[in-house]
């Protein structure tokens, strides 16, 4: 699945070329993290709702904007290539004492653009996305270890805003809300089975080029 993420976003961008090189824009852009998880145990047949606390990380992206009206910049087909460091922290009732786990994921955002007002768009779309790895660190065992009870292909919706300066600079927050479960632990083979899936606010800066 990680290579079909980078080969369609790569066929994406030599494609790009067809629509002429004046009318495509290419980013790049990062910034905070903010993960958590819809997370659920079901246990014979009973369903019941876990509070996590946010892991803050980082994420990367790269991508084109494809015009889609005369007014090139009035609504525009996205998609990037983003590195995303997800998850979540569970802290215990003694201070100081947690676990984290680290649900870090390659990306692939496509969604339309359009602007509401002056220089400010609203997105709305979908993604799929890749675990690269998963892993887990704790108070009590700060080195980080792999886990195996995740699903490698995730997908979702998200929506956003952005603001965009006139020299290139933007500003953007997104909100990624993963419909598919991720988790593999399931019934019989385990007495718990956990429903996993991704909840991620992104706020973050890039460049327009």
């Amino acid at each position: 699945m990680k290579k079909e993420v980078v080969i369609l976003f790569i066929l994406l961008i030599t494609s790009s070329y067809n629509f002429g090189q004046s009318s495509i824009r290419y980013f790049v852009k990062g910034g905070l993290n903010l993960s958590n998880t819809n997370f659920k145990v079901i246990e014979k047949g009973v369903s019941s709702s876990r509070e996590f606390d946010n892991r803050k990380s980082f994420y990367v992206a790269a991508g084109i904007n494809f015009p889609l009206t005369e007014e090139k910049d009035n609504i525009l087909l996205q998609v990037q290539l983003a590195y995303s460091e997800q998850g979540w922290v569970y802290n215990y009732t003694e201070p100081g004492d947690f676990t984290t786990h680290e649900i870090n994921q390659i990306n692939l955002p496509i969604y339309l653009k359009a602007r509401v007002y002056h220089n400010f768009y609203f997105n709305i779309g979908t993604y799929l996305g890749y675990v690269v790895h998963s892993k887990e660190k704790s108070s009590h065992n700060p080195n980080r270890f792999e886990v195996d009870d995740y699903k490698n292909f995730d997908s979702g919706l998200l929506a956003g805003l952005e603001y965009h300066f006139n020299f290139g600079l933007f500003l953007e927050t997104k909100y990624m809300f993963g419909l598919s479960d991720i988790s593999k632990v399931a019934y019989p083979s385990s007495f718990i089975e956990h429903s996993y899936k991704n909840r991620v606010l992104q706020i973050g800066l890039g460049y327009t080029f």
